[in-house]
């Protein structure tokens, strides 16, 4: 993928690298590495792409077996990472990749069943090359994958898979209304990406089906809708309002921009109860969801309505949901409850449903276990099934 390589220049940067050791074998250019952690985290996988990284640059090696002693992931962003940098060594590197794992999924990892990890998983020769085909466009009764082009940002090629989606969703018998929702968001979040981050951007959905409660086995069952949207990019979801509001002067004399000044007033004012765990970085990811602001240089009157959409039918579509996004070392989770605008449309994340007056929930912003060198969105939705 385009600009993966900053997440490499994360690793090359740091003197820690991990507490995975490939074993190496020189004569042959080969390593194993073994896996250790049940579930599999995002930190575990991060501490693979570290040993990954290393072996591939610093030793030359051109084959790599993989052993994940662990037997489940923890949720979809964190194989779909995995998935994005064995892409680039595969692609990129020529290197041959085999792994050895048994996957335990849940409603929220379903999708590993349809994952390209799985070649990998196959000892005939050649599978990398078709793991690479697979990861970056695959669409199936239950699933849609596809890496898109920053040139693809505004032409038909969204368009096609807005109906894609649409048509999978209806063919699993999702509602006209909800298939139309989940579509729509899954669209705004990747042409939001390509606009923004002038990279390409990745796109995994899966449906999950017939999973009923621990607690309750016999009784209603219910389906899954996951989605992950990611790019790598050196913008964050911050950097763009960050910029238009701190550092462009146009906001002072735009008539359009009445909206943005009320946004750094709201600033100034949050300003005084900053912390280290709430400063300027959750401030302009917050930001990023308020309606008609938008990080696009040069707009005050349009845009920023696509992404408020998003978390107006969060708490309409499921019953239980796992839904956050990861920004550079920021994590900000889509809580139920907290997600009602004002009467002015304004997104406070709190229980006072107050944004210029409050500052947000402690429960919405947290460290990531990881810096991302981008936007990565991981949306898991549980919805109870029509009896």
């Amino acid at each position: 993928m385009k600009n993966i390589v900053l997440l490499e220049k994360q690793i090359e940067n740091s003197a820690y690298h991990g507490p995975i050791q490939p074993i190496l074998d020189a004569k042959t250019n080969f390593c194993s590495i073994v896996v250790n952690g049940d579930p599999i985290t995002l930190s575990i996988i991060y501490d693979l792409i570290a040993a990954l990284f290393w072996a591939v640059h610093a030793n030359a090696v051109k084959e790599i077996f993989i052993v994940f002693v662990g037997q489940r992931f923890d949720e979809k962003l964190t194989y779909i990472l995995l998935e994005c940098y064995l892409e680039h060594i595969i692609a990129d590197h020529n290197v041959h990749v085999q792994i050895h794992l048994q996957n335990n999924a849940n409603i929220f990892t379903h999708g590993m069943m349809n994952s390209p990890l799985q070649k990998l998983c196959s000892e005939s020769l050649g599978q990398s090359k078709v793991f690479s085909q697979s990861f970056r466009n695959d669409i199936g009764i239950t699933h849609y994958r596809k890496l898109f082009s920053p040139e693809e940002g505004g032409g038909d090629t969204l368009s096609a898979a807005l109906t894609n989606l649409f048509l999978i969703f209806r063919a699993f018998g999702i509602p006209s209304e909800q298939a139309n929702s989940f579509a729509d968001i899954t669209i705004e979040l990747v042409g939001n990406a390509l606009e923004h981050a002038q990279s390409e951007c990745f796109l995994d959905v899966d449906i999950a089906d017939n999973y009923v409660r621990i607690d309750n086995p016999t009784g209603r069952k219910y389906y899954g809708v996951n989605l992950c949207v990611l790019n790598f990019s050196p913008a964050l979801l911050s950097s763009g309002i960050q910029n238009k509001l701190c550092v462009n002067p146009e906001i002072d004399f735009n008539k359009g921009a009445i909206r943005y000044r009320t946004l750094r007033e709201i600033y100034a004012h949050q300003r005084r109860f900053f912390t280290r765990h709430y400063g300027d970085e959750e401030f302009f990811m917050l930001s990023a969801f308020q309606h008609k602001i938008s990080g696009r240089p040069n707009e005050y009157v349009t845009g920023g309505t696509g992404l408020p959409m998003l978390i107006k039918s969060l708490e309409q579509q499921s019953e239980t949901n796992n839904c956050y996004v990861v920004s550079g070392r920021r994590k900000m989770k889509f809580i139920q409850g907290l997600l009602e605008y004002d009467d002015n449309q304004w997104l406070g994340m709190n229980k006072q449903r107050d944004f210029a007056h409050f500052i947000p929930d402690s429960s919405v912003f947290s460290l990531s276990p990881i810096y991302f060198p981008g936007t990565a969105y991981n949306l898991n939705f549980v919805i109870p099934k029509e009896t």
